[in-house]
């Protein structure tokens, strides 16, 4: 069996869980493919816990509005799943590389 998740999306919100950094929450938006009928995608907003050293980064380099991209694994504590990230990778840092220069 294997368990794994990835996602590539918006960064909706972040924030601390603790006071001590041990976790970290982070909202990203996702389409939903396919298209509906008049053009536009459904989105989905998945919530991803983060552990302290990814959190940590995240926070650093992201803030709200950035791309995303998240590779993890989904956890339940029984009533709710939950997106425990094993890498994030910052994409926005990415596209910011390979912007014309004017």
């Amino acid at each position: 069996m294997i368990n794994q998740f990835a996602i590539v999306g918006k960064i909706i919100k972040i924030k601390p869980k603790s006071k001590d950094y041990k976790i970290t929450e982070l909202i990203v938006s996702v389409k939903r493919p396919p298209k509906k009928t008049d053009g536009t995608f459904e989105i989905d907003s998945i919530k991803c816990s983060l552990s302290e050293n990814i959190g940590k980064s995240v926070l650093e380099h992201c803030s709200p509005g950035d791309t995303i991209g998240i590779n993890g694994r989904i956890q339940s504590d029984g009533e709710n799943n939950i997106i425990a990230v094993e890498k994030a990778i910052f994409l926005n840092e990415i596209t910011k590389k390979n912007e014309p220069k004017n």
